[in-house]
């Protein structure tokens, strides 16, 4: 599946919920998309959001933004942070390859976790550094949704009240011009007239229409 950012972006900005409880919703999935618990993210999200009556699709775009092309740099760091909290040592290149036999193999795989679980240090390792950078992430994630919420839905305000004063305007001009007269000759509507209100009179409905 190909990741589309601007997609991505879209969909979250539209969610139909406050600012608050969209942004929180996205960052506990941030949070869940990155912890240790690699194969359940999803499940591990949908339950969340069924317990605490959260946004389900805010929190799966957090989980979801863990895309299969970062996975395995992103874990390969994490149990990294972890190694040096607890003064693990591994290599770096078994480190990285333990992480591309489970992308490859799959992470519920049982080839991926015997070598996680080979060495109750290493395992330690993921799990700490795993949850550090997971908390730290979301913590990011949640000011910078909700920022961005809420300017997409001050702007996207902006922009309904300018349609409304154009349609306003063009209603205005028009109503103006049967005021004035201007649109009879000798009792008859001038054919110039008539072109501007029958182009006019459709722009004006459709700006009164818009969201």
């Amino acid at each position: 599946m190909i990741f589309d950012m601007r997609d991505f972006v879209r969909k979250l900005l539209q969610i139909e919920d406050t600012p608050e409880r969209t942004a929180l919703a996205f960052s506990i999935g941030i949070f869940l998309g990155f912890s240790p618990f690699l194969g359940f993210h999803t499940l591990a999200g949908l339950a969340v959001a069924f317990l605490f009556k959260l946004n389900r699709v805010a929190v799966l775009l957090g989980v979801w933004s863990n895309t299969p092309w970062w996975l395995v740099p992103y874990y390969t760091v994490a149990t990294w942070v972890g190694m040096w909290v607890v003064q693990f040592h591994i290599d770096w290149v078994t480190l990285r390859g333990i992480f591309q036999l489970g992308k490859d193999r799959g992470f519920l795989a049982a080839e991926f976790w015997t070598q996680i679980t080979s060495q109750w240090g290493f395992l330690i390792s993921f799990s700490i550094g795993s949850l550090i950078l997971a908390l730290v992430l979301s913590f990011i994630a949640y000011p910078l949704c909700l920022r961005s919420i809420k300017f997409y839905r001050f702007q996207k305000a902006k922009g309904r009240e300018h349609r409304v004063e154009q349609s306003k305007g063009l209603f205005g001009l028009l109503s103006l011009l049967s005021f004035l007269g201007l649109t009879r000759k000798n009792g008859q509507t001038t054919k110039e007239t008539e072109r501007t209100i029958a182009l006019a009179m459709p722009r004006a409905a459709q700006l009164q229409r818009r969201p």
